[in-house]
């Protein structure tokens, strides 16, 4: 497996692509967004519309700004980036091909 933790000081040495990972790169932000958004549904309040498209937001410039240029960056010397496993998507999601 990736041999890391969810701590994110502790990354994970390889590339996880089994379970739901094969799916979503984030699951924990997948799962935290569909319970924001059950909520939201549920109890019909503006305010928690308003701050599950806060969270969404939030979410997409952490991985947009902190994940993606780390994953694209070499994990060592003359290595690959862990990038080099995926092909881009739609939009910016990222699709992982079959190892």
């Amino acid at each position: 497996m990736g041999k890391g933790t969810l701590a994110p000081w502790s990354p994970p040495a390889n590339l996880v692509i089994v379970g739901l990972y094969r799916y979503t790169r984030n699951p924990m932000y997948v799962a935290v967004m569909l319970i924001l958004v059950g909520w939201s549904v549920s109890f019909g309040l503006r305010g928690l519309y308003v701050y599950a498209a806060f969270v969404a937001i939030a979410f997409h410039l952490r991985v947009v700004l902190g994940e993606e240029p780390w994953l694209a960056s070499p994990m060592e010397p003359g290595g690959m980036s862990m990038l080099a496993g995926c092909r881009a998507g739609s939009g910016r999601s990222l699709v992982f091909r079959q190892l």
